[in-house]
């Protein structure tokens, strides 16, 4: 479809070329404030994005079309109803020769966003709007085509709606599968394998050896007592811990620097850089000009872990342990950095703390604000963690990690078939506009 008003394709017999203004009246919405409506009305309120409330009065009666002005310019809404659209978007009224879900569809090829020429908030004019070239058909074929096109969609939005399905299973799956490793009920336990309360032992030792070589005339503090009265039973072999236990470096705050020092130097990573179980390379992250301390202070190390101290609740939390892709880089001020005893797999705290459980114990005493919280040092400290003997972690990692990657192709091959539905349901737009869909 074109957008200019001058390049124009050849139609099928009976169709011809006209223009939005020869078809339609485009109207500026009207100002709505929200403590101006009645939000027990049944009117919908439409601005830019779509319905952001209700009323009890339209601006307008019938049905219409909403096209966004001001902020989501140029997307397009069908009002079935009566409705007030407010002052960020246009509403449009058509011919009678124009069927409105036509015209609708229409509206949906024609790329209006790509018509913004502001240099702040995206804007539309309305001036732009009119000059928009409109393929019209005769207003039986106009009622074939919107058939035919819902018909599609409706069969894409079912297969839309399965793959939707199939991605939250495999996010129970993934869920499962974390719970399971950490309650020892993934794999069975090896009972000769060394018990963990051992284990522990050699890996406070390994504390109070790093403790001490890092300051010998520093008194050595022991580790926070765990409190296990309200965990649940581990399987034999196993032993309550604590991050406070396990880490012999760290908890650290990452590095602040002004916006003024990012663009050039050492990559840091940011908390937009990774997820639970994935991340950005070194050679992808934003640089920032760090002094040669700050470099030695806060460079990130192979298996370091990495959380989030500061975010949005969702997302408080969120864990990495540093891999070669990593590297190197340094680490922002809204994480905190740790290393573990070498008896402790990093990878699989990481799983636990990625687990529903763990990660409720980590943010249990979260402090709250408006859209964001946060965790400190001693919260992670304090947080519960289970030790298995040190060869039964590398067998729930390794299996672990064997199953995320078959859900991770699963998950990829979801995303890419949702990605070809878009470009499916514009082909079928464009097929239409050709005259090729019925």
């Amino acid at each position: 479809m074109t957008t200019n008003g001058t390049e124009k394709r050849p139609l099928p017999p009976g169709w011809i070329w006209t223009t939005i203004k020869e078809v339609a009246e485009v109207n500026y919405g009207k100002g709505l404030p929200k403590n101006k409506r009645d939000e027990e009305g049944e009117i919908p309120v439409y601005g830019s994005n779509g319905i952001t409330g209700y009323h009890s009065e339209p601006l307008i009666d019938g049905p219409c079309l909403i096209i966004g002005r001001k902020g989501a310019a140029g997307v397009v809404h069908y009002s079935p109803t009566a409705c007030w659209p407010i002052d960020t978007a246009y509403y449009a009224h058509f011919r009678n020769d124009v069927f409105l879900k036509y015209a609708y569809y229409v509206f949906k090829t024609l790329e209006l966003e790509s018509l913004d020429r502001s240099t702040a908030i995206p804007s539309l004019s309305r001036d732009d709007l009119y000059i928009q070239t409109f393929p019209l058909a005769p207003f039986s074929e106009q009622e074939r085509i919107v058939a035919e096109i819902e018909k599609q969609f409706t069969r894409l939005d079912q297969a839309v709606a399965s793959l939707r399905r199939l991605q939250e299973q495999l996010a129970r799956y993934k869920a499962s599968l974390l719970k399971a490793a950490c309650e020892g009920r993934l794999l069975p336990q090896d009972p000769h394998d060394e018990p963990a309360r051992q284990l522990l032992q050699r890996i406070l030792a390994e504390r109070r050896a790093r403790w001490q070589a890092a300051d010998p005339g520093k008194k050595y503090k022991e580790p926070i007592e765990v409190n296990s009265l309200d965990l649940p039973n581990l399987p034999q072999g196993w032993i309550w811990s604590n991050m406070d236990s396990l880490i012999i470096d760290g908890p650290q705050n990452g590095l602040y620097l002004p916006k003024s020092k990012y663009g050039e130097g050492t990559p840091i990573l940011r908390i937009d850089d990774y997820q639970n179980g994935e991340s950005r390379s070194s050679n992808q992250l934003r640089k920032v000009a760090a002094s040669q301390q700050e470099i030695q202070k806060y460079s990130l190390r192979k298996y370091d872990m990495v959380i989030n101290r500061v975010n949005s609740p969702s997302h408080l939390g969120k864990c990495l342990v540093i891999g070669d892709k990593n590297l190197p880089s340094l680490f922002e001020s809204n994480m905190m950095r740790m290393a573990f005893a070498k008896n402790v797999n990093p990878h699989f705290v990481e799983f636990y703390l990625q687990s529903a459980d763990g990660r409720m114990r980590l943010i249990s005493n979260a402090k709250w604000a408006v859209n964001q919280a946060s965790i400190n040092q001693g919260d992670v400290r304090i947080t519960p963690v289970p030790l298995p003997p040190l060869a039964e972690q590398k067998r729930i990692v390794a299996e672990v990690e064997r199953r995320l990657s078959v859900v991770a192709t699963a998950e990829a091959a979801v995303a890419a078939n949702l990605t070809r539905s878009g470009r499916l349901r514009q082909a079928i737009l464009h097929q239409a506009f050709n005259g090729r869909l019925v």
